[in-house]
């Protein structure tokens, strides 16, 4: 059996270094949650502004009104669509190799 070590603090010490050079792509997986936690929140946000639109609907009076409510709704979401387009492209930016991807 394998018996943890610990140093004096009483942390469990590691067989193997943990620092950005011993492991290059940390990096690289750093970068890629940045993007998941990134498209995530968007999406949580986008949700949000869907169901504040839905009960936006459910609550017209006219035909008319609803046209508004959804005009308004795309128009609102091709900007946050657009914004949130600019921002993973920043972030694929740091991510190793990535560039040259997105720039051919």
């Amino acid at each position: 059996m394998n018996k943890a070590r610990h140093d004096r603090s009483g942390m469990t010490r590691r067989p193997w270094p943990v620092t950005p050079e011993a492991w290059p792509l940390a990096g690289a997986a750093e970068a890629w949650m940045d993007i998941g936690s990134e498209a995530w929140t968007f999406w949580a946000h986008r949700l949000r502004k869907d169901v504040e639109t839905q009960h936006a609907l459910l609550h017209s009076r006219t035909p008319f009104d609803a046209q508004v409510i959804l005009a308004k709704h795309f128009h609102n979401a091709m900007e946050d669509y657009h914004r949130e387009a600019g921002r993973l492209v920043q972030l694929l930016h740091v991510v190793p190799g990535a560039a040259v991807l997105i720039e051919e």
